[in-house]
């Protein structure tokens, strides 16, 4: 008799966890795999990547790379940056002003980039084309905001263009 009350509340438990899933699976928010990160308006912006991945490229010499800046530099009014290109793995590494660094964590603030979706577009998927992935350390956490393909955000477009702006200003060290 002790084994079937085992069985039976097996299969009570199994039975109420299946109904929850089923009751609640339409309020899960499956793109929720990196939650929402709490932000203040006061945060210090410490890191600010963009990475540029093409998909495919058709055989073309196609942009593929990523690129770093930090707050923390080699001395005191620098910050470093690093930039990658993924196929090959060659990495440069070069010191931008601190001046810079600011101007740019300001515009990603300006730009609203925190309030940012995480995908653009929503809910979709890419084939053949160029993605980028803008992301940004602010109070310890990370934000990322990806660009699959087509029309983006303006404010988005402005943060591309201005980090990829800001590498001619890198003083690379390995020239």
């Amino acid at each position: 008799m002790n084994r079937r009350v085992h069985i039976l509340l097996i299969f009570t438990t199994l039975t109420a966890v299946g109904l929850a899933t089923v009751v609640f699976k339409d309020k899960w928010d499956y793109r929720m795999a990196d939650p929402e990160i709490p932000q203040s308006a006061q945060g210090l912006i410490t890191e600010i990547s963009m990475n540029v991945y093409n998909d495919w490229c058709g055989g073309l010499k196609c942009p593929d790379y990523e690129i770093t800046f930090r707050r923390e530099g080699s001395e005191k009014y620098y910050s470093s940056a690093m930039r990658t290109a993924t196929r090959s793995g060659e990495t440069r590494q070069g010191d931008l002003s601190s001046f810079e660094f600011d101007q740019l964590a300001q515009l990603l603030e300006a730009q609203g980039f925190f309030k940012l979706q995480r995908v653009y577009p929503e809910n979709s998927g890419c084939a053949d084309c160029v993605i980028v992935r803008v992301s940004a350390i602010r109070d310890g956490h990370r934000k990322t905001v990806t660009h699959l393909y087509g029309e983006t955000p303006l404010e988005l477009w402005t943060i591309q263009k201005a980090i990829d702006g800001t590498t001619a200003d890198v003083q690379w060290l390995d020239h």
